[in-house]
């Protein structure tokens, strides 16, 4: 599904990754990579943190600037419309356009 950026991608102690946290339109065939890079990113932040709530945040920090970039991007010259007739059923029923 095609979905709004997600503000925050963590509790305390449970993170979003992929498609979970940054679901995207699919014709660039960006989704893999960027949940294969999600999970590298959170694996240097949790090397790296002196604590679980510190490694999340540095994940999101360093990963939800890309993830919105590649969301805006796959989005770009489409309509609401347009991305129905396409991808049909790739927005959640109530995100998607009112006739």
């Amino acid at each position: 599904y095609d979905i709004d950026p997600v503000e925050t991608w963590h509790s305390d102690s449970v993170v979003l990754v992929g498609d979970a946290a940054h679901s995207m339109l699919h014709h660039q065939g960006q989704g893999a990579n960027s949940a294969i890079e999600d999970a590298g990113a959170l694996a240097d932040a949790l090397r790296g943190a002196g604590s679980v709530r510190e490694a999340l945040a540095r994940y999101q920090a360093v990963r939800k600037p890309e993830t919105d970039r590649l969301q805006a991007i796959s989005r770009q010259g489409w309509s609401e419309e347009e991305i129905e007739d396409v991808f049909p059923g790739q927005k959640p029923a109530d995100a998607a356009p009112k006739e």
